[in-house]
């Protein structure tokens, strides 16, 4: 179907799905957005098929229930131009999960000149990675998810941030401090969550690569520059390959195959359930696309090298012996938006 009528349906699909929200908090009283039981989840988006071509991305946590009989029914009305995947977890990993996970090489350690990628963090909880360098009103800034830099919003401003992170076995010193902490999105269980994302002004005197793909280690364009181009749907096409580069895997590679998913469950260390919105899915292929410590890594495209999104949350899809795996990305564009910032040339 065309662009206009996928995202049509989509709203018409969401309105459904929210109506029906709106009722069970108001029947059990509670302020969490996110339904406790499993079977009840869906979360929507669409995909680009082909040339001016898109379907519905359907998203549940179980292959029976609710969710899933509506999701059969809602297929039915689009006369099957929509794709339903089974996600039964979704999380942010824990500070005990990315302290059991392996170091991309030296990513780990004090590094200078900075380049993405890198293991940083804020010192009262676990690494993560350096997205990118962005451009500021007040200077250059770093780039990150919010539960690596400012604990899910919990931190405060002018807080040190940390490269490398608390890495295990590694003892944080002031000459790992490389930023301030700027501004961040708190993350919230009551309301919708379009952006895990945080920004830290850079010290002066700290040298940095800005955003090339980091020269060394045999990474696929490397010494090329990521840059930010407008993001245009009809350009991101199903198993469009998708990369990015973090402090546990390095360069790996997925596939785009949803965009602007709604309604997507969350499982976070310190809120519990959360929902997040407008989020890209990437597939894995060969190797896994990214594991604990990578929160926060730029994503963007192979071809192009247009950056896209930070990546924040993983999880397996599909059941028994057929499950595989994603990764889950913020869209680059809010978050620029929401600093008044542009990526660093």
């Amino acid at each position: 179907m065309k662009l206009e009528s996928v995202l049509e349906l989509k709203t018409e699909v969401l309105k459904s799905v929210r109506r029906q929200e709106t009722q069970r908090r108001t029947a059990t009283q509670t302020e969490s957005l996110a339904n406790p039981n499993v079977a009840d989840r869906i979360a929507v988006g669409y995909s680009a098929t082909g040339k001016d071509q898109f379907r519905l991305e359907l998203r549940v946590q179980r292959e029976a229930g609710p969710a899933f009989q509506r999701a059969v029914e809602i297929k039915k009305e689009a006369r099957g131009e929509a794709n339903i995947e089974i996600i039964p977890y979704v999380g942010i990993p824990t500070k005990a999960e990315i302290s059991d996970a392996s170091v991309f090489r030296s990513y780990g350690g004090n590094k200078r000149p900075l380049h993405i990628g890198l293991s940083v963090g804020h010192s009262d909880d676990g690494p993560g990675s350096l997205g990118a360098f962005l451009e500021t009103d007040d200077g250059v800034a770093i780039l990150s998810n919010s539960h690596v830099l400012a604990l899910s919003g919990r931190a405060d401003k002018k807080d040190w941030i940390y490269q490398p992170g608390r890495e295990p076995k590694y003892t944080l010193s002031a000459d790992d401090r490389i930023a301030k902490l700027r501004n961040f999105v708190e993350l919230s269980r009551v309301d919708r969550n379009e952006s895990d994302s945080a920004i830290a002004l850079l010290e002066k005197e700290v040298d940095h690569d800005s955003n090339q793909i980091p020269k060394g280690y045999g990474f696929p364009d490397e010494g090329k520059l990521i840059r930010h181009l407008p993001e245009k749907p009809e350009l991101l096409q199903s198993n469009k390959p998708i990369c990015k580069i973090g402090r546990t895997t390095g360069w790996r590679e997925g596939i785009l195959t949803a965009l602007s998913l709604d309604g997507l469950t969350v499982t976070t260390p310190r809120l519990g359930n959360v929902i997040f919105d407008n989020v890209l899915e990437i597939s894995w292929t060969d190797k896994s696309f990214s594991e604990p410590g990578d929160s926060g890594s730029l994503v963007y495209t192979r071809d192009e090298l247009a950056a896209l999104g930070l990546h924040f949350a993983a999880g397996p899809k599909g059941s028994g012996r057929k499950q595989t795996m994603v990764s889950y990305s913020c869209k680059l564009d809010l978050i620029l938006k929401t600093y008044k910032a542009t990526l660093l040339e």
